[in-house]
């Protein structure tokens, strides 16, 4: 992997695009209570030149917008038309980062003050041709002193048609779709339900209130046809579900893992699973003493070995299973901050005998832990390319 330093970045913020710009989000206030102005940009790396998107167009974060088309060259915002009726027009662009065009291909008149507190709308964008809209909408528990997103709406929107043909599927309707993690072309990997791990649902909820969850594999194309065609029981290919006592806290797409988080709530133990969605083989940890999400184990994908992070007074620790030890022991001075692929990026201080400490980024390649380059400066991030490209961020 190249190796590529951006510095004075104490206030970046970004992913990185197919074309290997840096596509960044800055947030504002704005004249709409509780419904925040951004502004995108463009950096390039290679030029160190920052570009505003579209800065004609007003943006606002009022759809939480996800696109399941990587490489994509387009990104998507949303802007609001100020007419001066209760109902505003909310509109959804598709603009080019290539040739700046823009088109906008979705509309709804909304109240704005349902945005507040009381709904909130996920846009996954699927391809060129459909759009999956899930509104969710504020309800309180049974005992009225705790609320949530637990009640969900669902539409697939045929851009071309401008058409909107409703999710009849019970799975999806009542259990609403948490996440959608893209695997690779059209394979995708579907986390239903909502979560019982934050802010201790389980101890809140009763059992009549709380979601099925289920982590599926989905073909996109299926998915879209199984939607027109108003099938009620969309096509799932499910590798495990929890209920209750049981609730899946996070899902990832690592390298060639599917790894989830699976916590059993009264004996409050997480079941840490790798599952490789080629091989179809799993393998398992148990992590004890799980309470909340802070105490949730950190999961790493490092030279296609599934590991778990370990902090302790000797440092930190890397636990191989495969191996069913630890084979990476980083001193306690060192803070490792990422790992990307097969890299550690590592940061420490050193003190200087007439200076006072100063910071330093280390990189190390695995299964070595050979050097590969050191950084003076301070730490704030780090982004990497689908390609070769890993971007450190320097104070």
């Amino acid at each position: 992997m190249n190796i590529r330093i951006i510095k004075n970045a104490d206030t970046f913020k970004g992913s990185v695009l197919h074309n290997k710009k840096i596509f960044q989000v800055e947030e504002f206030p704005s004249e709409y209570e509780g419904i925040k102005m951004v502004k995108n940009y463009l950096y390039d790396v290679e030029n160190n030149r920052r570009e505003e998107i579209a800065p004609d167009i007003k943006k606002y974060d009022i759809f939480h917008i996800k696109k399941l088309d990587y490489n994509s060259e387009f990104i998507y915002f949303a802007t609001i038309e100020d007419d001066d009726t209760i109902n505003r027009k909310i509109k959804l662009i598709k603009y080019n980062i290539d040739t700046s065009k823009r088109e906008v291909i979705y509309s709804i008149e909304d109240d704005l003050v349902q945005y507040n507190d009381y709904k909130r709308t996920r846009v996954f964008i699927i391809n060129a041709f459909y759009i999956f809209i899930q509104n969710e909408f504020i309800r309180y528990n049974l005992t009225e002193d705790y609320k949530g997103y637990f009640e969900f709406e669902q539409f697939l929107y045929s851009i071309k048609d401008e058409k909107l043909v409703p999710v009849v599927d019970d799975n999806l309707r009542n259990n609403g779709i948490d996440r959608i993690k893209v695997i690779e072309d059209n394979l995708c990997v579907l986390k239903t339900g909502f979560s019982l791990i934050k802010d201790k649902r389980y101890k809140i909820l009763n059992k009549e209130e709380v979601s099925v969850e289920g982590i599926s594999f989905i073909n996109l194309g299926q998915f879209v046809s199984d939607i027109l065609l108003m099938q009620k029981n969309i096509v799932l290919d499910t590798i495990d579900q929890a209920y209750f006592t049981e609730t899946f806290s996070y899902i990832a797409v690592k390298g060639d893992f599917i790894v989830y988080s699976k916590v059993k709530n009264k004996i409050h133990e997480e079941e840490v699973v790798f599952y490789n969605y080629k091989t179809k083989e799993t393998k398992i940890c148990i992590n004890p003493n799980v309470f909340e999400e802070k105490d949730l184990a950190s999961t790493y994908v490092i030279g296609r070995i599934p590991y778990l992070k370990l902090t302790n007074i000797k440092g930190t620790q890397f636990y191989n299973l495969i191996k069913n030890k630890v084979d990476i022991i980083f001193p306690p001075e060192d803070e490792v901050e990422a790992v990307i692929g097969d890299l550690f990026i590592v940061s420490n201080k050193k003190k200087k005998i007439v200076r006072k400490e100063v910071d330093y980024i280390n990189v190390y390649q695995y299964p070595q832990l050979r050097l590969l380059h050191r950084e003076k400066g301070a730490f704030k991030g780090v982004m990497a390319t689908t390609g070769d490209n890993v971007y450190i961020l320097v104070d």
